[in-house]
Formats: structure tokens, C-alpha cells, sequence
């Protein structure tokens, strides 16, 4: 486990891809983190995976869709329904980090 440390603007860029492939960024807090900002950034990872899911699981059920568009029939509810219940999950994460992250701060 690396060692939490602030960044620069200009490293976290750097580095920023990586970390958050890896992991690193959201998964591997220091055990010294005060409980509270290590609830958030549960919070935070868990929304993002939220919408990783939701938005992988949104695609196949659009490209279902439009297959069956290409083949002239209407998709069925066991189509649209998904694409709509995805289509939430992912605006409804966004919005939860958008009321979580600015607590990072405080």
C-alpha cells in the first residue's frame, strides 16, 4: 500500500489514470484516516462503481434495443425497462458524488 499524501494538481494528472485503474485512488485508504473521510470515500467508490456497472449494463441493453430496431420489431419491456432502470442507476450515482464529494473538504 502506498504511502497518503496530498498531491500537486500537475502529479495527480500524472499519475491519475493509473491510480484509479489500479485502485490505488479509491480502494487503498491508510488505516490512520480519520473514520469520517474514510466513510466518504467509500461512499465515492462505491458511487463510481455504481455507475460502471449501471452505465456497461445500460450499452448491452441499447444495443439490444437497437438490434432488435434493425430487425423491425418493437424491442420488448424486457428491453426497455432495464435501459431505463440503468439509465437511472447512473444519473442517481452522479448526483449522490455531486452531494458527497464536496464533504471531502470538510
Amino acid at each position: 500500500m502506498s504511502e497518503w499524501r496530498e498531491l500537486t494538481w500537475e502529479d495527480a494528472m500524472r499519475r491519475g489514470y493509473g491510480a484509479l485503474r489500479s485502485g490505488e485512488a479509491l480502494y487503498a485508504m491508510p488505516a490512520n484516516l480519520h473514520i469520517a473521510q474514510m466513510l466518504i470515500l467509500d461512499g465515492i467508490s462505491t458511487s463510481i462503481d455504481a455507475i460502471n456497472i449501471a452505465y456497461r449494463n445500460l450499452q448491452a441493453t441499447l444495443l439490444e434495443f437497437n438490434r432488435s430496431m434493425d430487425q423491425h420489431r418493437p424491442p420488448s419491456r424486457t428491453v426497455t425497462v432495464p435501459a431505463v432502470m440503468n439509465a437511472w442507476a447512473v444519473v442517481d450515482a452522479a448526483y449522490r458524488l455531486g452531494l458527497i464529494v464536496p464533504r471531502l473538504r470538510a
